[in-house]
């Protein structure tokens, strides 16, 4: 039903409709919630919750519903399991990528592609040494991609709450991990591409790398759009904001990493005083 209208719809209505009132644009409560005096979030809350392979397909053909059933059950835990898993696949893929060119596209292009070019890059991929740093490096990266992920979806956040989102930090977050679990694919598929040789490989790289933004910016876009019950201008607006301050500080942060660099082109640049 919806409240504002006093009309009750059938399931094939609410469906077409992807859960609005074709009236006022209100979002539909289910009658038994009326009844039992609870909310669209408590009536659904932990309920018929998909799974990642399901939400993910689920994202790919009906965005918007799958955005709004998943968020009555988003949390914090979810969304660093949803993380985990990008990243360790993320981690895998890379592996695989340096098993690819130190075993078959180096020696290829040196013009050694024998067995005993294969039997040294496995060697060296086998190594101690290139275990240990890849161990390392694994666990390190994985701490600054949850990082990473947090202070995304807060800044994805602050502006939409300033705007009057109505949405909060754990949906924001959790949908964010699960737009980055829809993304994943095509990315796997960019960065495998890399290793085809004969000039194919890059094109291939390129053309997925601009489909995976294309696909995530609409995706976050929708997310705050529905998190916060916003119209598009408004979810637009809000995205914007969240990407000039994405933008402003990693320009600071750069600038802190380089900073004796810059200090150091500015001093040869200044005319020297007597």
């Amino acid at each position: 039903m919806c409240e504002k209208c006093n009309l009750f719809y059938c399931g094939d209505c609410t469906l077409s409709s992807n859960g609005r009132c074709p009236a006022c644009g209100k979002a539909l409560i289910s009658p038994e919630a009326v009844l039992m005096g609870m909310s669209p979030e408590d009536m659904y809350r932990n309920q018929d919750m998909p799974s990642q392979y399901q939400a993910i397909n689920s994202l790919y053909l009906e965005p918007v519903r799958t955005i709004r059933r998943l968020m009555q059950n988003a949390s914090l835990f979810t969304g660093v399991a949803n993380i985990t898993i990008v990243y360790m696949i993320i981690a895998l893929v890379r592996l695989a990528v340096v098993f690819a060119l130190l075993v078959f596209i180096v020696p290829m292009t040196s013009g050694g592609a024998g067995l005993q070019s294969v039997s040294a890059g496995i060697s060296q991929l086998s190594s101690t040494s290139f275990i240990v740093n890849f161990l390392v490096s694994t666990f390190l990266w994985y701490g600054v991609f949850v990082i990473y992920w947090l202070v995304q979806s807060l800044i994805l956040f602050a502006p939409a709450k300033l705007l009057g989102g109505r949405g909060t930090f754990a949906q924001q977050a959790c949908l964010l991990s699960y737009a980055m679990l829809a993304v994943l694919p095509i990315f796997v598929f960019s960065l495998a591409a890399i290793v085809i040789p004969y000039g194919i490989g890059i094109p291939l790289a390129f053309l997925g790398n601009a489909v995976a933004f294309i696909y995530a910016l609409l995706l976050v876009i929708l997310i705050i759009k529905e998190t916060n019950e916003f119209g598009k201008f408004t979810a637009v607006l809000s995205f914007f904001i969240s990407f000039f301050i994405t933008v402003a500080l990693s320009a600071m942060v750069w600038s802190i990493i380089f900073l004796d660099t810059i200090i150091t082109i500015v001093g040869k640049l200044l005319p020297v005083s007597i």
